[in-house]
């Protein structure tokens, strides 16, 4: 197995005089994650990409056959680097070759239930381990212990991990991990078949890694989370080289296991960069982020008032909700000139200064090409401005522009 965060082995013998075997393996400078837990408490971001890199790892050795089984802190390292090491493969074994029966194997506190009851490990034993590291890096403690007064710890241990509810509650005080506890606890599942496979996790993990904050393509320092979609993120960040804020939106890690998907996103990105008007944000860069692999696009930060916000402002002058539409009008216009069509408009992705100026935001990046049609941003249109006539006083102050603009609607949907 070569890999950067597997400790390499370089020889596999039995000694001569001993008949034991043993292995011949890279000796790794640094501490093992067990001495980390503080460093962890104060730097969660550090820990979620610490916990991406061995849950790839694992991955990569289960791709080769390779069960761990003996997953704890004390078998992985971090060398002065930075870089993360897993070690102590001694009782790793090819997932074709059955255990002993009856031979549990492991360290008690990160064992899976099957291991205790002498059953082969899989993929998903390694799994449960890595699961209750998890919550021991998140709470400061494993979920199950042993009493030191208990007669038999071993046994006292087995019953706990075999029968025992782990407690939720401790997980869902951390508030860097009560938005994941529900998948924290999926692995540490009684049943093999109810953990989650690898990829999954890996996916989880580094959506709720730009949740915490973080940075992302070591440029943008994200601030927060401005929405979630179904397969696209939006985050406020701060460009630290250029230091201004910026609006990111990146493919989210479900979204991005979708190839198609991704090069979906990545040609409408493009598109919209090739665009420039003044009710656009201008696009500042296409890239993916190195440490995830996730495509994104870095766009100017609007703070202005959305129209749903502006409801008041437009109350008062219904001129505003004219100039708001009229602009909004030849905006989409524009776009569809230029064989862009948005897919997503609503009064939510509109802002507008108490000018009138238009900025128009949440641009649908995953739709299928062939979908896109630009009759559905005229519907959309049709919706806003419906919304925007709602607001005047009395529910009538704008209709007669409404009217107007209705009539620019009808000549621009038979030219389209």
């Amino acid at each position: 197995v070569d890999h950067p965060n597997i400790v390499k082995v370089f020889a596999s013998q039995i000694d001569e005089l001993l008949l034991f075997p043993f292995l011949v393996m890279e000796f790794i400078h640094g501490r093992n994650l067990s001495e980390c837990l503080d460093d962890y408490k104060k730097d969660p971001i550090c820990l979620f990409r610490h916990l991406i890199t061995i849950l790839e790892s694992i991955n990569f050795c289960h791709q080769k056959g390779i069960v761990h089984r003996d997953l704890k802190p004390e078998n992985i390292m971090l060398t002065p680097e930075g870089v993360i090491k897993i070690i102590d493969f001694g009782i790793a074994r090819s997932s074709t070759q059955d255990n002993l029966e009856g031979f549990a194997l492991g360290t008690p506190q990160y064992m899976a239930p099957e291991q205790f009851m002498g059953k082969s490990p899989t993929s998903r034993s390694d799994v449960y381990s890595l699961g209750i590291m998890v919550w021991e890096f998140l709470t400061g403690k494993p979920p199950f212990l042993a009493s030191p007064k208990s007669a038999d710890q071993f046994l006292e241990m087995a019953e706990k991990h075999m029968n025992s509810r782990p407690p939720i509650e401790e997980l869902t005080k951390n508030p860097c991990a009560s938005s994941i506890a529900d998948v924290i606890a999926s692995m540490i599942s009684k049943k093999p078949e109810e953990r989650p496979e690898i990829p999954l996790l890996v996916e989880h993990f580094k959506q709720h890694l730009f949740s915490l904050g973080g940075s992302i393509a070591g440029i943008y320092d994200v601030e927060r989370v401005i929405a979630t979609e179904k397969t696209v993120q939006v985050f406020k960040a701060r460009d630290n080289q250029l230091r201004r804020e910026v609006a990111i939106r990146m493919l989210s890690p479900i979204g991005a296991m979708d190839l198609s998907l991704r090069e979906i996103f990545l040609e409408k990105c493009r598109k919209l960069a090739a665009v420039k008007h003044s009710s656009l944000p201008e696009v500042y860069s296409i890239a993916c982020d190195p440490l995830t692999g996730l495509p994104f696009i870095v766009m100017e930060y609007i703070n202005e008032a959305d129209l749903k916000t502006l409801k008041p402002d437009i109350r008062k002058d219904a001129g505003l909700g004219l100039r708001i539409m009229k602009c909004l009008l030849e905006s989409v216009q524009f776009l569809h000139s230029n064989s862009v069509v948005h897919g997503n408009l609503d009064v939510q992705q509109v802002l507008s200064t108490k000018g009138g100026a238009v900025k128009i935001i949440g641009f649908d990046l995953t739709s299928k090409l062939e979908n896109e049609d630009p009759k559905q941003d005229i519907n959309s249109l049709g919706r806003v401005f419906s919304e925007l006539n709602k607001f005047g006083k009395n529910g009538g102050v704008i209709f007669p522009s409404l009217q107007i603009i209705s009539k620019e609607m009808e000549e621009f949907e038979g030219k389209s």
